[in-house]
Formats: C-alpha cells, sequence, structure tokens
C-alpha cells in the first residue's frame, strides 16, 4: 500500500511518514510505518474521515506499552494518541481523565490531591485510555473497579458516553469498545482522602514491583494472561515448563519474573514472537493448557532464525 499520496491530503499536518514503529514501542523494536499523532479532538475526527473514506488499514496505539510490533513494520496508519486528549478534570463526585494522560501522571496528581484507590494501578506502564481498554490492574484491582463511564469516539467522529457495568469488562478486556473506536476519557470515581497516606500506598506498591519486577530491561509487561482453567500463575506454568530464563537471540524469558519476555539489546519482534510459540506450543503438549498472550501484534510475524 502507497501512502506517500497523503503526503498532500490533511494528514499531512499531523502526520510522520517512514519512521521507524520501533520509537513508539516499550520494546524499542518495530519496522516502518506511517504515523498520525492527532494534538486535539478535531483533528482526530478528520483521521478517522479520511480513513474511512479511502478504507485505509489503522491500529490505534497509546503509549505502546503492551504492543509487540513486527520487525517488517505495519502497512497502513498507526495513530498514536499520546496527544489527542490530556485533560484531568475534578467534577465531584467524579474525575475525568483524558485517554492522553499517562498513569504515572494520573498517580502524581493522586499523590498530590490524596485521591484514594489509584494505588491500584501503580506500577502500571501507557496512557490511561490504554489501561482502560485492556482492564489494566495489580493485585490490588483493577481500572473497571474504579470507573463511572467511558467517553468513546466512534469511526464516524460522534463521541458517545458509555455507563460502565458488571458486564463492561473481564480479566484484561473490555467489552463495549467496537471496531475503529477509540476511547476520548474515562469518568473515574473520587474518593478524597489524605496524600501523604495515598502516597505511601502508591510508593509500597511501586516499592514491590521493582523487587518482583525487571523494570531495569525493556518489555512490554505481563505476556500472558493468566489461565482460568487451572488455579497456576502463567509465571508458574513457564517455570514448570523450564523456560525461566530461555532465550531466542536477544530475547529471554526474565530469570526475575518469568512472565516478563525483556529485550537484552537489539531483539527482533520475531525473537520474541518465537519465545511466546514456543511457551504456548509447550503448555499444550506438557499440561494441555492455551496459554492467552496479554500482549498485543501488529503486523506479520515469523519464527526467529535465531533458536
Amino acid at each position: 500500500m502507497n501512502l506517500d499520496r497523503f503526503k498532500n491530503s490533511p494528514f499531512k499536518d499531523f502526520c510522520k511518514f517512514n519512521v521507524q514503529l520501533s520509537r513508539y514501542s516499550y520494546y524499542k523494536i518495530g519496522g516502518p510505518g506511517v504515523v498520525a499523532v492527532p494534538r486535539n479532538l478535531d483533528e482526530m475526527k478528520s483521521i478517522f474521515s479520511e480513513i474511512k473514506k479511502n478504507k485505509i488499514p489503522f491500529y490505534i496505539l497509546g503509549k505502546g506499552s503492551n504492543v509487540l510490533i513486527s520487525d517488517s513494520g505495519f502497512d497502513g496508519i498507526v495513530i498514536v494518541t499520546s496527544e489527542f486528549y490530556s485533560l484531568i478534570e475534578v467534577k465531584p463526585p467524579f474525575i475525568e481523565v483524558g485517554a492522553s494522560v499517562t498513569v504515572r501522571s494520573l498517580l502524581r496528581e493522586a499523590s498530590k490531591n490524596g485521591w484514594e484507590n489509584f494505588e491500584c494501578l501503580a506500577g502500571v506502564p501507557g496512557n490511561v485510555g490504554g489501561a482502560i481498554a485492556m482492564n489494566a490492574g495489580t493485585h490490588l484491582g483493577e481500572v473497571s473497579n474504579l470507573l463511572d463511564s467511558v467517553f468513546v469516539m466512534q469511526s464516524c467522529g460522534e463521541i458517545n458516553k458509555i455507563k460502565i457495568s458488571s458486564k463492561s469488562f473481564s480479566y484484561r478486556k473490555n467489552h463495549f469498545l467496537k471496531s475503529g473506536e477509540i476511547i476520548v476519557s474515562g469518568i473515574f470515581y473520587l474518593k478524597e482522602g489524605h496524600s501523604k497516606e495515598v502516597k505511601i500506598k502508591i510508593d509500597e506498591t511501586l516499592k514491590r514491583r521493582k523487587q518482583t519486577q525487571p523494570i531495569e530491561y525493556l518489555s512490554c509487561g505481563s505476556v500472558f494472561k493468566n489461565p482460568k482453567s487451572i488455579k497456576k500463575k502463567s509465571w508458574e506454568i513457564i517455570d514448570e515448563l523450564g523456560m525461566r530464563g530461555e532465550r531466542v537471540g536477544n530475547a529471554q524469558f526474565s530469570e526475575k519474573h518469568s512472565n516478563f519476555i525483556v529485550n537484552l539489546g537489539n531483539a527482533t519482534a520475531n525473537d520474541v514472537y518465537t519465545l511466546i510459540e514456543k511457551a504456548k506450543k509447550k503448555a499444550q503438549e506438557k499440561f494441555n493448557i492455551s496459554l492467552e498472550p496479554e500482549v498485543q501484534f501488529l503486523g506479520k510475524f515469523t519464527l526467529s532464525d535465531n533458536q
């Protein structure tokens, strides 16, 4: 697909052509592509209009904290949502938080203002839109526990408010976003407390993360969802498969937390993909368990030659 024709379209003001998508990934892995970075809601609507009119393949990307991008890149437009809506506004008894706000920034505001319950997101990378989309969380809870409603933009540019119910989310998944829709903001419950106490809770959760997760390396966080069929965690299954520390090229199941695949330096997407496929195959053969990736895949992948 030749996307150069859009260099003279409305895209030109907020698009980057033939860029390395690794720049937009926590893994720092990924080939070339076209990136659109809308700076407000009107520009986002303009992008959707052009995409719909020209039937262009697209992918919506937040901070890239949970995505493995192909070494060959993506033949379409990657819409990066890091700038289009960064509002944080208190509207008692709620707080509206824009999708572009990073989780780290939200935690900083929660700590400063004494907003309780957000400590369950301490250590979660990426932005708020991505956290909502995948129902991110920690051992303390999930995004779904904190939300009253979500504003969503449809591909036609219309914005709708969706009330959250018990059926809106499941483990690491939402059930309300339709194909081509994008989260604009989340309406969170406001529970006011003391800033000092909130800061202590957040700091304790971050300390635990540093002790148990390989944050010194590039990664995309947990690779596999915990299976529903048994009580074991995914890291326990990987350990029992003898894959803790196993490498393909410069991708490795972390020795510190085996449900993380880390980039030891210049790992390829196919290296990471090959490790994932190896673990899935072994778990199926040895335990009859289907490991489901938590990481999202963008582009095309093949097994690595570095096995």
